[in-house]
């Protein structure tokens, strides 16, 4: 088994910044190019950040990273790898992501808006890059949604706009992830 890394070349204004944005691991696309959450999920997130407003331009008010650099076609391949590389030093790749976004987040005071929930839990597999990240920076900065994957984060928002009118879209993006957090807090106690 090979090894395939990416990293994200593109280069920020960092005046512009909003968000800092972490999705699960790069896929092929993003392998190929060098460019994170490109592909359909990408796609769908960006559109919903530009027709809600929560961005004017995503590309430019958006850092983009992964919880790790290791890519494969899809997230569950990085089972093989960690059992491959060992826990060791498949951690220690979760630890980096989680050092250099934090460093990012405290340094730049960006938010940081975490996208696929699932595997952040303990046992799974990127709660290693959960719990360094959370002893990193402050726990109000973080916020964890669905991954845009399935529309599901896009299902996730409509669910919550329903319940939750007063709100702005920025405020609701918020609440969200605010909420999503503490729940991941709670269950991994």
């Amino acid at each position: 088994m090979s090894l395939k890394f990416a990293f994200n070349l593109k280069s920020n204004d960092f005046e512009k910044l909003k968000y800092i944005i972490v999705g699960d691991n790069p896929g092929k696309n993003e392998y190929e190019q060098n460019k994170f959450f490109i592909g359909q999920s990408g796609t769908q997130l960006r559109n919903h950040f530009k027709n809600n407003g929560l961005t004017e331009n995503f590309e430019e008010e958006c850092l983009i990273f992964n919880k790790t650099f290791l890519s494969t076609d899809k997230t569950n391949g990085l089972n093989n790898i960690k059992e491959k590389i060992s826990s060791k030093n498949f951690d220690r790749i979760l630890y980096f992501s989680a050092y250099e976004i934090a460093n990012y987040s405290n340094n730049l005071n960006l938010p940081i808006l975490i996208f696929g929930k699932s595997k952040l839990e303990k046992g799974k597999i990127f709660y290693p890059f959960w719990n360094k990240l959370s002893e990193l920076c402050d726990s109000n900065k973080i916020f964890v949604f669905s991954h845009p994957s399935n529309s599901n984060f896009t299902k996730e928002w409509n669910k919550h706009r329903a319940t939750q009118k007063n709100k702005n879209n920025r405020e609701l993006l918020n609440y969200i992830g605010q909420l999503n957090t503490q729940k991941l807090n709670n269950s991994n106690g």
